[in-house]
């Protein structure tokens, strides 16, 4: 799975997010088998000028 990139321009700042799946040793949710994974938002890169 290909990670979702998601550019912002505000203004003077840029700002990079990033959405990954990102595997967890544990469930998230407990008696749920299908939360054994990860897919936020997450900045990753950020500048002003």
């Amino acid at each position: 799975m290909n990670p979702d990139i998601l550019l912002v321009v505000e203004d003077r700042m840029i700002s990079v997010y990033m959405r990954a799946f990102i595997p967890t040793k544990s469930l998230r949710e407990p008696g749920n088998p299908n939360s054994d994974y990860r897919r936020e938002l997450k900045l990753a890169w950020s500048r002003i000028y």
